[in-house]
């Protein structure tokens, strides 16, 4: 970041942004405010892009937790009178165009696309800001994921950070467990993931009614998910890695899950696996076997009604057909996995000397109640 930029900041604490309100942008700029004094920040601001009336509900409790509110300078009066309609009166602090200016890092969670435009036509124009930009938005800087390349983020001297996606995050979560932390990546002979991602947000108003099939992307890992967690995996020294997925979607609204088939070099028993998922801190094991009584234990439990795990073993779908192979499902607790790894980023650039040391003593306990789901 500008030196000088940072400076003018951490005399009384840093101004950051989220920018948009979806599934990962509303539960981050949450987690932050709760967290605010931990990452010394003084400001904590949300931009809406989009003006609704439905969201006028939201737009009254992010006022109420102390959530600066920010908005296009073209809409800022047509928001001030849907937000007259509040049961106090209130206004949008500021104009996007005037947080840019106050605010040292913006994270970006528009929809698809959108964050790679807002890098090219906007961060860019701002020197001092670091940026990051969600799973969809494939390259936007770093390629992270919380817990997998820290070493490698404390030595990136660039601005911008890509978060991987859910997805990719369960996949890195397989890999880093079964082969301790990635030290015996060579004894995984071939991976295959089958993905069978939820067609929709609960708070989704369209879906999908019946099963679809997904197509490839890519001619050797199949779906994006391989082949982004490919490119974390090359800023740790691992440039192959026998890994292919597919990703069909299913019409339910509640979690991912995917099927794994893993040939093995060195065998691991089922009873090992299970061993090994229960003591990673980012993955859990569950003996449900239905996706809706997962997801609501996140919603009973978890920080802002998230699993902030990276993946969940369904324990009875553990096979061993052959000494050197393993098949399982797991379920992705979809969005709270970028949120812990967007926050371990902004800790990275706002305090490098204690970010480690945040997350452990004030993240990780959400982490550690799901082990066992």
């Amino acid at each position: 970041m500008n030196e000088q930029k940072t400076a003018q900041n951490e005399s009384d604490g840093f101004c950051i942004m989220v920018d948009g309100t979806g599934t990962i942008g509303l539960p981050t700029v949450r987690c932050l405010k709760k967290f605010q004094s931990h990452f010394g920040l003084r400001e904590v601001i949300c931009r809406k892009y989009s003006l609704n009336e439905e969201h006028l509900g939201m737009l009254w409790r992010l006022h109420l937790d102390g959530i600066k509110l920010a908005v296009e300078k073209s809409k800022y009066e047509k928001f001030a009178a849907l937000l007259k309609e509040a049961p106090d009166v209130f206004c949008p602090e500021y104009t996007y165009e005037e947080a840019l200016e106050k605010v040292v890092m913006v994270i970006d969670c528009t929809k698809d696309g959108e964050g790679l435009k807002n890098k090219e036509k906007v961060y860019s124009k701002y020197p001092h800001l670091v940026a990051m930009g969600q799973g969809s938005e494939t390259h936007f800087g770093f390629p992270y994921a919380y817990g997998h390349n820290d070493d490698v983020l404390d030595t990136y001297t660039g601005r911008y950070v890509w978060i991987m996606s859910c997805n990719v995050h369960a996949i890195l979560a397989v890999l880093h467990t079964l082969t301790h932390g990635y030290q015996e990546i060579e004894n995984i002979v071939s991976i295959r993931f089958h993905l069978e991602r939820r067609g929709a947000d609960v708070v989704n108003k369209k879906t999908i009614v019946t099963p679809e099939v997904g197509v490839s992307t890519h001619p050797y890992f199949g779906t994006h998910q391989a082949e982004d967690a490919m490119e974390l995996l090359k800023t740790l020294g691992i440039q192959t890695l026998d890994m292919h997925a597919v990703a069909d979607k299913d019409p339910q609204p509640f979690m991912h899950k995917t099927e794994a088939r893993i040939i093995l070099k060195k065998p691991i028993d089922k009873r090992e696996l299970i061993r090994l998922f229960q003591e990673n801190i980012f993955t859990g094991i569950t003996y449900h076997r239905d996706i809706g009584g997962i997801y609501v234990e996140g919603d009973d439990w978890g920080l802002k009604g998230r699993i902030n795990l990276q993946c969940v073993l369904v324990v009875p779908s553990v096979e061993q057909p052959r000494p050197y192979e393993l098949v399982f499902t797991f379920v992705t607790p979809q969005d709270g996995n970028p949120i812990f790894s967007s926050c371990a980023a902004l800790g990275r650039y706002l305090q490098p000397e204690r970010w480690r040391d945040i997350m452990r003593d004030h993240f990780h306990p959400y982490l550690r109640r799901f082990q066992i789901v």
